[in-house]
């Protein structure tokens, strides 16, 4: 599966640009897998949510609210996009998939980031949790012992 290629990739470039989040970033590839239907679009749409979450991951904020992938899947299966809707959709595409469509007008100053918060916390998911830090200990310190030993196939 792509999907998992890409997952791999993007967590080790993070490791070798956060080498002090070794651990923490090798423990988040439970946490980065793709939501259903994620792999039926352009693998930019994963590779945003998985940088996402591998930000939150090492920021150690919540997990839960839906990432701006995550958001553009829930505004295309609602049919049809006006208003606010639609001006966040269109967002959501120009950053993400690199579209570079004009915007239409929001209702009132403000209105789509207030749709997209929302959104997050409704389309998000609450089984999405930090990984263990007591797992990251471990797993640094094995790493640790590893690369003394002289086993380069560790990370």
């Amino acid at each position: 599966m792509w999907t998992l290629t890409v997952a791999e990739r993007l967590i080790e470039d993070y490791q070798r640009l956060f080498p002090g989040k070794w651990a923490v970033l090798w423990d988040a590839f439970q946490t980065v897998q793709p939501r259903l239907g994620m792999e039926q679009y352009p693998c930019e749409l994963y590779a945003s949510h998985v940088k996402e979450l591998l930000v939150r991951v090492m920021e150690g904020v919540d997990l839960a609210p839906a990432t701006r992938s995550e958001l553009l899947l829930t505004l295309e299966g609602m049919a049809p996009l006006n208003g606010d809707a639609a001006r966040l959709h269109a967002q959501l595409q120009n950053a993400i998939l690199g579209f570079q469509q004009d915007l239409p007008p929001e209702t009132a100053p403000g209105a789509a980031a207030r749709l997209a918060a929302e959104l997050a916390d409704r389309a998000g998911d609450p089984q999405r949790h930090q990984p263990d830090p007591i797992r990251w200990q471990a797993l640094e310190h094995t790493r640790r012992e590893v690369m003394h030993d002289g086993y380069a196939h560790w990370r």
